[in-house]
């Protein structure tokens, strides 16, 4: 079993992986075009103005009340969800996640 990352160290992490996303974009959409048969450009416009990769006060918020509902409903909280609580330290975004 995988040991649970400081909240720090999973956003550095998340962080990470976004930036390697962002930076491999075209090739993601160009191989989930060839395994799917959508289009290249419906894939870019989904991935780059529909869905977000960012945890704003909004997502943070929303992600927030989410777990608070699951405890009234008798789940635990995950480990690592104190991120949660408080706002996450500003980062910079790159320019392809401010253009989306």
């Amino acid at each position: 079993m995988r040991e649970a990352l400081p909240a720090l160290d999973l956003v550095a992490t998340l962080t990470a992986s976004l930036a390697t996303g962002l930076a491999e974009l075209d090739a993601i959409v160009a191989e989930t075009a060839a395994e799917t048969g959508l289009a290249p450009a419906v894939l870019a416009d989904y991935y780059t103005r529909n869905l977000r990769f960012t945890m704003g006060p909004a997502e943070q918020a929303g992600l927030a009340e989410y777990l608070r509902r699951a405890a009234a409903r008798g789940s635990r909280r995950p480990p690592g969800s104190a991120i949660c609580r408080r706002p996450l330290r500003p980062r910079a975004e790159s320019a392809a996640a401010r253009a989306a």
